[in-house]
């Protein structure tokens, strides 16, 4: 095997020590940067889906509301109605 020269010597050690640490470090900051990006998406994404949800029931919390006081009403005008027609009957 060849020996090394004195510039190989120091390419080799500038390769070694500056040149792979720093694309490393750039490598790893590119998929620590990708995961981070990905997450924040999904996060996004699974708020507005929380966001439409909460409309939803909402909605729905207003449709009840309005049925039940539908429910009342129709309960109260039955009770009304079955009294009168209650008396009705006793006076015919």
């Amino acid at each position: 095997m060849a020996s090394m020269t004195s510039v190989q010597v120091v390419l080799w050690s500038i390769w070694t020590h500056l040149l792979i640490p720093l694309l490393s470090t750039f490598a790893i900051s590119i998929v620590v940067g990708s995961v981070a990006y990905y997450l924040a998406k999904v996060r996004a994404r699974r708020e507005l889906e929380i966001q439409k949800l909460k409309v939803q029931v909402d909605e729905l919390k207003e449709e009840l509301s309005s049925t039940l006081a539908l429910t009342g009403t129709l309960t109260i005008e039955l009770l009304i109605f079955a009294n009168y027609s209650d008396t009705l009957w006793i006076l015919c």
